[in-house]
């Protein structure tokens, strides 16, 4: 375990503790590993195309409010995070196991002709607008025609009401699809 815990503090930057036999000072320790996994995971965010929507809003290696919510049924949660990491089954996601160009991944629920991604989805999509209205009224419909950072705020600033419309919005386009 020696050798562990010297690989350890080599990675941290910190050998010379180890190299000295120096006490630890476990909350430094705390903060370099939080430190030092931070930025490895911002590191590898840009790696992942599938990550493609989660890197507009998700820029700090911290537990979301809505994963804990007890507001939220298990349900809803699942659909957001599926959402959020790109996992949601619409066209953006679907339709590369289709091997489909992005061009080709259309939302078949409009006559936008618009790819059916992780903004069009929420934001853009005539057939959510009864949805969109419910959850949040408090916006006013002119912005989700005229504001290009509706998405990322939805997603930020409202963290009980966008899981509930994710949830049920994807429940609606699975009804949509099956019907």
């Amino acid at each position: 375990w020696c050798s562990q815990i010297d690989s350890l503090c080599e990675m941290l930057g910190i050998n010379h503790v180890f190299l000295n036999l120096l006490t630890l000072n476990i909350k430094e320790i705390e903060r370099k590993l939080f430190e030092y996994t931070e930025n490895l995971w911002l590191e590898r965010l840009t790696t992942f195309p599938k990550l493609r929507t989660y890197i507009k809003f998700k820029n700090k290696y911290t537990l979301e409010n809505y994963v804990l919510s007890p507001t939220l049924s298990k349900q809803e949660r699942s659909a957001f995070a599926q959402f959020r990491c790109g996992n949601l089954p619409i066209r953006m996601e679907t339709g590369c196991f289709r091997n489909e160009q992005l061009h080709e991944r259309v939302c078949i629920f409009c006559e936008n002709n618009c790819i059916e991604d992780g903004e069009h989805f929420p934001v853009k999509c005539p057939l959510y607008t009864i949805l969109r209205k419910k959850y949040f009224h408090m916006i006013g419909s002119e912005h989700f025609d005229n504001n290009q950072y509706l998405f990322i705020t939805l997603v930020n600033d409202y963290p009980i009401q966008t899981p509930k419309f994710i949830n049920s919005a994807f429940n609606l386009r699975k009804e949509m699809l099956y019907k």
